[in-house]
């Protein structure tokens, strides 16, 4: 078989899995609905349904009967019609907020978690377009909504499995890379070879590279590894783009004259390729770059991430409040047991309060059960705890290991002065000089610091390198999501290196 043959044969599997995609999406929609139905019509005693039609079938059939008269009941709709009508609507309509969403982008399947944030948005605008969809058209306009809110929920639970077996299915086939779009890197630095490592050590990349081109001059930059399929020269590169496999042409982190870049870029307009380039000048936060106008003339700069939109920022803040009180409620028995054993080993206070440096340098006191003798920085002063430090209680060396010692900053979450997920507060004393000594180091203060992050989930956490440290930092505030957050505590029960 041909190149070219290989090439069409890859996009046709491609196409027809975001079809198949599309097809068990809606089905899962589907699945959901009737399953909400089924829950709604159980739980109806519960909530003090008086439906004469409801109570009549109930108490003939039972409630946990599959029946369509009672379903229909449960949910507000009055026949069979209506209820197959609903779910179909339903379904319908989640899937084109998928695909508005960019939700069937051959290479989304690969990233989980990107399929998950794109699932949970999707959610919750059908969560506020079914309803009002319902009302306008007069169908069935007095859906239950008990029913609207059971169907969110499963509709998230039912899409994520399905889309995890689907993309489990696809890596066990060796079908990976037909997803994946096709990039050709131009030139070779240092930045491009970290990008081609990435994307090599990941087996659900988005992206793969077919070739590395030399630039104008043929005259690399670095060399490029023999590993890399290469092109012969810069002028072989109109004829590849001319094929039509190629996705994408990132260009390195190399000044050419502007005459040149425009030459490529209208090169890749006229074959229909992406245009990227490795910055130069901006090497963090990179998803805060955004093309403004002043007085007409073009400034790119870093303007507002993701994590500081106010409306992100909304959501955070819904989910700490809401996750600090149900910690501080689960955790309170936990910690009265601990500080009564913290007393009994110790006598004298059993909380220990520390100045942090929060948002923007602010001050605020973390809350620990305290987990270290009384006189522990009396003769060392202040300095990082460490494995096996000799300074620590018994109970407080169980504590450390399981972090019970930090459940009380459920209560710094809940007055603002944390949250949940992000970088964690640093002693003054100790950071002092970082912000000049560790490149990008003041970075992590520009958001609100957390119980745990994406450093300490890794391994990352008292006396460790902490270069390594900020550089995760960094990638958690710059590709910060509610999926992320999700991940980061969910990776806290069962990630533990670097306890102390």
């Amino acid at each position: 078989m041909s190149s070219m043959a290989r090439i069409i044969a890859r996009d046709k599997i491609a196409y027809q899995g975001m079809h198949i995609m599309s097809l068990t999406d809606f089905l899962s929609v589907e699945c959901a609905l009737v399953v909400a139905c089924w829950l709604k019509h159980a739980i109806n005693p519960y909530l003090g349904a008086s439906s004469a039609i409801y109570q009549i079938n109930t108490l003939d059939k039972g409630i946990f009967t599959f029946d369509f008269e009672t379903l229909t009941a449960a949910v507000g709709t009055k026949s069979e019609f209506q209820f197959f009508l609903m779910i179909l609507l339903g379904a319908f309509l989640m899937v084109f907020i998928l695909q508005i969403l960019e939700g069937y982008r051959r290479h989304v399947l690969l990233q989980f978690r990107k399929s998950l944030e794109i699932t949970v948005c999707a959610t919750l605008i059908w969560l506020l377009l079914f309803p009002a969809l319902n009302f306008f058209l007069k169908t069935f306009p007095h859906t239950s909504r008990v029913f609207i809110i059971l169907s969110s929920l499963l509709i998230v639970i039912f899409l994520i499995i399905s889309r995890f077996l689907v993309k489990k299915f696809i890596h066990s086939k060796g079908l990976t890379s037909t997803f994946r779009e096709q990039i050709i890197i131009l030139d070779w630095t240092a930045k491009s070879e970290d990008l081609a490592r990435d994307i090599q050590n990941d087996p659900l990349h988005p992206y793969e590279i077919v070739a590395v081109c030399p630039p104008p001059g043929d005259n690399f930059t670095n060399p490029p590894p023999e590993s890399m399929p290469l092109l012969d020269s810069f002028r072989d590169l109109e004829k590849v783009l001319a094929k039509g496999f190629v996705h994408t042409l990132i260009k390195a982190d190399v000044q050419y004259d502007h005459h040149i870049v425009e030459e490529i870029v209208s090169l890749c307009e006229k074959n229909l390729v992406s245009f990227m380039m490795i910055p130069t000048a901006f090497q963090i936060l990179l998803r805060g770059l955004h093309v403004s106008t002043v007085n007409r003339v073009p400034v790119l700069g870093v303007m507002a991430l993701p994590i500081q939109r106010p409306f992100n920022k909304f959501l955070k803040r819904c989910v700490d409040l809401c996750g600090s009180l149900v910690g501080l409620l689960l955790s309170g028995p936990i910690i009265a047991v601990f500080c009564l054993l913290v007393y009994l080993e110790s006598p004298g206070p059993v909380f220990y309060r520390q100045i942090r440096s929060g948002r923007n340098g602010m001050k605020f006191n973390i809350i620990k059960i305290r987990s270290m003798r009384l006189d522990a920085e009396n003769e060392s002063g202040p300095r990082w705890a460490t494995q096996g430090d000799d300074r620590r209680l018994r109970v407080g060396a169980f504590m450390r290991r399981w972090n019970i010692d930090e459940l009380p900053q459920f209560w710094n979450v809940l007055m603002g002065d944390m949250s949940l997920v992000g970088p964690r507060p640093e002693r003054p004393e100790l950071i002092r000089d970082f912000k000049e000594s560790i490149n990008h180091y003041n970075t992590r203060h520009s958001i609100v610091p957390g119980v745990t992050g994406w450093a300490q989930v890794n391994g990352l956490r008292g006396d460790t390198d902490l270069s390594e440290r900020i550089r995760y930092d960094l990638f958690y505030i710059e590709n910060w999501s509610l999926a992320l957050d999700l991940q980061i505590m969910l990776m806290t029960f069962y990630r533990w290196e670097g306890a102390a």
